[in-house]
């Protein structure tokens, strides 16, 4: 996963504007960009967690995590 994934940098891929991008997410997911995103990465990080013997800090590499502060810091959420 890109560490650098944000509704604005598909909203610049799709060429249109952050608000509407923003409007069409919630629409079809019921919620916003970020808390998708990061479900989408806390579950590929518990999957991980669970079947391999990697690091914590790689897992958080791995799920788009730079720092692994943040990382662990959200997982307990």
């Amino acid at each position: 996963m890109r560490s650098d994934l944000s509704l604005n940098l598909l909203a610049s891929e799709f060429h249109i504007s952050v608000s509407h991008l923003s409007k069409l997410f919630k629409e079809q997911e019921e919620c916003n960009f970020i808390d998708y995103l990061m479900d989408i990465r806390m579950n590929r990080a518990k999957e991980l967690l669970t079947d391999s013997e990697a690091m914590i800090k790689d897992i958080a590499e791995q799920v788009g995590y730079t720092n692994v502060n943040s990382f662990v810091r959200i997982f307990k959420k």
